[in-house]
């Protein structure tokens, strides 16, 4: 595949790129604790590794895809008790999409597609929100989520109990990191894990709860991490591509 790392390219590359109408992929998540058994890397690692699968998808449409250095910083507020996680406000978040696009948008780039696996409420409405003014201000920007478009399918595939509650450093993102970075895991903390069923947006979100500790997450995970196998994480982010891509198709046959 044709390099399309914005990072690797040169500055006449990026200009060929921007020429045949590119869209820019931007990576977004930030660095925070994902239970006792995952490393802090886990949000943008996965957005990264989706933002490779779903450009292979979208390019076999003839949509040329530049992919942005990952940016491994957002509103994480939930997991601020747990040591390594940063977090930021919701309008610093705003302000560094707004300026990111607006340098994407004068050098001739088609669109930007903001793609976040940290799924916080606050985090997703300040991206949402630099979306939508970033597209008044002329450059079309989408803030996509196929975690949640693609919650039944992922659902289908978990072995958990509960899947619809296996929401941070469960099954599905403990099975991402067995599948690309095993290495990183801890083996011998996961499994002694017990699953953690508690409702985490009923916590969050209806019970007003500020943290993972205060909604019940105590070792900062909620799901079922020690169901998974690497080979579910393949089959997961595999789903996730396709409906990312999906969604960028579909957005950019309105722009």
């Amino acid at each position: 595949m044709k390099e399309i790392r914005l990072e690797r390219l040169t500055y006449k590359e990026a200009e060929d790129f921007a020429g045949k109408g590119a869209v820019v992929v931007l990576p977004i998540s930030p660095i925070e604790a994902h239970g006792p058994h995952l490393p802090l890397g886990v949000d943008f690692f996965g957005a990264s590794t989706l933002a490779e699968l779903s450009a292979s998808m979208i390019m076999e449409k003839d949509v040329p895809v530049v992919i942005a250095p990952v940016i491994p910083y957002a509103v994480a507020n939930v997991a601020m008790p747990f040591a390594g996680t940063v977090s930021l406000k919701e309008n610093t978040v705003k302000a560094l999409v707004k300026d990111i696009a607006a340098s994407f948008q004068s050098h001739g780039f088609k669109g930007l597609v903001i793609l976040c696996q940290h799924l916080e409420r606050t985090n997703l409405a300040a991206l949402k929100s630099a979306s939508e003014d970033a597209t008044s201000d002329g450059m079309p920007v989408i803030t996509v989520n196929p975690f949640m478009t693609s919650a039944d399918k992922m659902n289908v595939l978990m072995k958990g109990e509960f899947p619809e509650l296996d929401l941070h450093a469960g099954e599905w993102e403990t099975a991402y990191c067995l599948w690309r970075f095993p290495e990183l895991v801890k083996q011998d903390i996961l499994q002694d894990l017990p699953p953690n069923w508690v409702n985490l947006r009923e916590k969050l979100y209806e019970q007003g709860c500020k943290d993972f500790v205060e909604a019940g997450g105590s070792q900062c995970y909620f799901g079922d991490p020690a169901s998974a196998t690497a080979n579910l994480g393949k089959k997961i982010y595999q789903v996730l591509a396709q409906a990312l891509k999906d969604e960028v198709i579909e957005w950019l046959g309105k722009i």
